[in-house]
């Protein structure tokens, strides 16, 4: 979603693509929202979102016995 407010305001031959997510790349994804709608609340959503995702491996993990 933030991927297309950043769209939104590009050029049509400079848009990110949605293809491929790495480190850096989604690094400048936050950093061009968070400074194109500083009010905005979807880089808060995305992190809560890979928290509770992150919480879930880790406590499937320890139902199946991998951890713990």
């Amino acid at each position: 979603m933030m991927i297309g407010e950043i769209n939104r305001r590009r050029l049509d031959d400079d848009q990110v693509s949605y293809f491929g997510f790495t480190f850096p790349k989604m690094q400048r994804i936050f950093a061009e929202y968070r400074s194109s709608y500083p009010s905005g609340r979807l880089n808060l959503y995305a992190l809560l979102a890979f928290a509770v995702a992150v919480a879930g491996l880790v406590i499937t993990a320890v139902c199946i016995g991998i951890i713990g």
